[in-house]
């Protein structure tokens, strides 16, 4: 089986994601994933990492070359095609990928607070639809799918993957005082405040 992962994210959890993903998928199949060229990951040897260039802004007339994306998908001749995450290209590009089988990983079936976007919105809106399954984490993401309209059939839970690759820090011998371990972005929606409130950090909140 040809598996084609799409992923357009250049960094963060997403490109970790990814690369989890892919090395598992190569135990079954041959896997291609599709990337910006300026991804930083690492990718398994036996995986075909297909570089592209994406626009520098969400949206933006880049946007219109999503044919880039296109193309790269239709070289590697695919089985299937799995999309891990959203895109403004995907508002274009999903229309012309109905030849192949279709599957998405939806990470959030709810845009996070703070972050809500039209052009996010739709792109959300019309990967639910053109895919023939879609992924999940949770029990409580189906739910609010399946409370949307998305038949069940559709939805498939999976576990997440471990990210196990990171027990390669804790190898190293970091001692640190007053240090504080925070994952993910800095966003309104992870409640930062919240952390740096407990911490009794009022002037470094002031700084931020």
């Amino acid at each position: 089986m040809r598996i084609c992962v799409v992923t357009l994210n250049d960094k963060g959890g997403m490109v970790h994601y990814a690369s989890q993903l892919t090395e598992a998928l190569s135990k079954i199949g041959t896997v291609s994933i599709v990337v910006p060229e300026n991804i930083q990951a690492d990718f398994a040897n036996d995986v075909n990492v297909i570089k592209i260039v994406t626009p520098t802004k969400y949206f933006s007339l880049s946007t219109l070359n999503f044919y880039l994306l296109l193309k790269a998908i239709n070289k590697t001749k695919p089985d299937v095609v799995h999309i891990t995450s959203m895109h403004p290209w995907l508002i274009f590009a999903l229309p012309f990928l109905t030849k192949y089988p279709l599957v998405a990983t939806i990470h959030d079936v709810r845009m996070h607070i703070g972050e809500w976007h039209p052009v996010w919105a739709l792109s959300l809106k019309m990967l639910i639809k053109y895919a023939d399954m879609l992924f999940v984490h949770g029990t409580w993401a189906m739910n609010m799918l399946v409370d949307d309209g998305i038949p069940r059939n559709k939805i498939s839970v999976i576990p997440h993957g471990d990210y196990s690759f990171f027990k390669k820090f804790g190898e190293r011998n970091i001692e640190e005082t007053n240090s504080v371990l925070f994952f993910g972005r800095i966003g309104n929606y992870k409640g930062l405040e919240y952390l740096i409130e407990s911490c009794g950090l009022a002037q470094f909140n002031s700084e931020i």
